[in-house]
């Protein structure tokens, strides 16, 4: 009798064992579901308070830009630091928002929106499929207008990757 009721506290503690990885890995689903789902709502809620880019309409905007980016913080599998990144940009205005089509080996890739403030760009692009926010943020050379430097920042739901820019404005505009 007590090998029986042994065998079936074992068989319930297995059974419980069982019950909580399940729970645990159902815990962290609701946990990455959550994430992503703050993360949604945030940008909607800045989204509200993107100022109307007609207001600062700057020419000097508009055009082709030759975009190098150097990643310089990172806890990504799959990036590195150091890695480089060279994009083509085709910055523009469109429904009174600044439109960043960016391009790389000739293919279109991504399109970010955003706004225009003081000497500062601000873009933005949500991938709401994976729940990928990037942020990125530009300050125009005074002296230069045809410079701009900055980061961008893409936060992922476990991770994060951080990118120095740098952007010449470009003589040829893009003919793709």
């Amino acid at each position: 009798n007590i090998k029986e009721r042994e065998q079936a506290i074992a068989t319930k503690e297995q059974e419980l064992t069982l019950r909580e990885q399940q729970l645990s890995l159902r815990e962290q689903d609701l946990t990455s579901r959550e994430g992503k789902l703050q993360q949604a709502m945030h940008l909607m809620d800045s989204a509200q308070n993107v100022k109307d880019s007609i207001g600062v309409y700057n020419e000097s905007l508009v055009g082709s830009w030759n975009v190098k980016m150097l990643c310089t913080e990172t806890n990504c599998v799959g990036s590195a630091l150091g890695d480089v990144k060279v994009e083509k940009w085709l910055i523009g205005y469109e429904n009174n928002q600044i439109i960043a089509k960016v391009f790389a080996k000739k293919s279109l890739v991504r399109i970010y929106n955003g706004y225009y403030t003081g000497s500062t760009l601000k873009l933005s692009q949500l991938d709401s499929s994976s729940a990928t926010d990037m942020q990125i943020e530009l300050s125009q050379d005074d002296k230069d207008l045809k410079k701009m430097k900055g980061t961008r920042t893409i936060n992922k739901p476990n991770c994060k990757i951080v990118y120095s820019v740098d952007a010449d404005k470009s003589q040829k505009e893009i003919q793709y």
